[in-house]
C-alpha cells in the first residue's frame, strides 16, 4: 500500500488539492521564474507553461513547463516555484541511455521482461528513472533510482 501511495505522488502533480490554468500571456510569470528556467535550459523550444493553484489559496504554488532540446530531447517538463527553484525536471531518453546499474537491476528483477519508455526524473538532487517493464502479457511499472535500487514496482 505505502508503494501505490508512493506511485500515486510521484506520478500526479496535486491534481486532487490544485487546479491547472495555461499560460498564454508569459509576461504573468514572475522574472525569478523565468530567469531560473533560461538559465537551467537555455536551448528549450516549443515551450508551454501553466501554473497550479491550491484550493485554499489563489496564490500561485508552482509554475509548470513543458518544452523540447532540440532534436533528441523531446518531452521535457519542470516545475519551478515562485522563488526560481527548479523542484522536478522530467524527460523521456531512451532505454538504450539507462546507467549501467539500472539495466542490471532490471536484468537481476526482471529475467525475459523487456523495458518500454523511460522517463529520467531528477527531483531534489535525486535522479529516478520511470518506466514500465513488459514480458507477454504480463506489465510493471517501476521506478529505479540510478545505482539500480527499486523505489517501487507496481503491476500494470
Amino acid at each position: 500500500m505505502k508503494q501505490l501511495l508512493f506511485i500515486l505522488a510521484i506520478f500526479t502533480t496535486s491534481g486532487a488539492i490544485a487546479q491547472s490554468n495555461v499560460v498564454s500571456n508569459t509576461s504573468v510569470i514572475p522574472t525569478a521564474v523565468t530567469d531560473a528556467f533560461v538559465k537551467k535550459f537555455p536551448t528549450a523550444t516549443d515551450v508551454h507553461w501553466d501554473t497550479k493553484t491550491t484550493k485554499t489559496s489563489s496564490d500561485i504554488a508552482v509554475y509548470h513547463v513543458s518544452f523540447d532540446m532540440g532534436m533528441t530531447e523531446k518531452d521535457n517538463d519542470a516545475w519551478i516555484d515562485k522563488d526560481g527553484n527548479v523542484l522536478k525536471h522530467q524527460k523521456e531518453i531512451p532505454a538504450a541511455a539507462l546507467p549501467e546499474p539500472v539495466q542490471q537491476s532490471v536484468k537481476k528483477n526482471f529475467p525475459g521482461f523487456s523495458i518500454g519508455d523511460v522517463d529520467r526524473m531528477e527531483e531534489n538532487g535525486v535522479v529516478s528513472y520511470i518506466f514500465e517493464v513488459k514480458s507477454g502479457s504480463r506489465e510493471r511499472k517501476v521506478m529505479i533510482d540510478a545505482e539500480g535500487n527499486i523505489r517501487s514496482d507496481l503491476q500494470d
